[in-house]
């Protein structure tokens, strides 16, 4: 007996911060609105995969919330306390210590085109980057299985 699998599509997107075409003064908010369009054909999921860049050596401790916004997915799927409404994906520090991925927590993406990504990204006390600060920060994009 023989299987023949399906390709599944997959996609890499690396954000860095200083990339951003729009930042708000406090740097919390970065828009990235230039993308080249990223076309989800399926039903997907899209993952936090993982974080880098430069803090300050006195925040390198600090454990930064990363949102989300500006992809369509499916919210009877996903669950925020937060009552911001925005999908947390991730909290990480730099320190290599306290991460945490929101592991085999996804978010199930709509079938669209994708030109402009949103991320948040925040502090403890809701405090954004420092001046001199940048954080690359790499999302995956994976088509959900037919029998999942």
């Amino acid at each position: 007996m023989s299987y023949l699998t399906k390709k599944l599509d997959y996609k890499k997107i690396i954000l860095n911060t200083k990339d951003a075409n729009v930042v708000n003064s406090d740097k919390t908010v970065f828009t990235f609105d230039t993308l080249k369009p990223i076309n989800v054909k399926e039903v997907s999921f899209l993952k936090f995969d993982m974080i880098a860049g430069y803090v300050l050596p006195a925040n390198i401790d600090k454990l930064f919330e990363i949102k989300v916004d500006g992809v369509d997915y499916n919210r009877a799927c996903y669950y925020n306390s937060d009552k911001n409404g925005m999908p947390t994906i991730a909290y990480h520090s730099l320190n290599g210590k306290s991460s945490t991925h929101i592991g085999n927590i996804a978010l199930e993406l709509v079938p669209q085109d994708i030109s402009s990504i949103k991320l948040i990204i925040k502090d403890e006390n809701s405090q954004g980057l420092d001046v001199n600060e940048d954080l690359i920060v790499s999302l995956i994009i994976e088509q959900i299985p037919e029998h999942y």
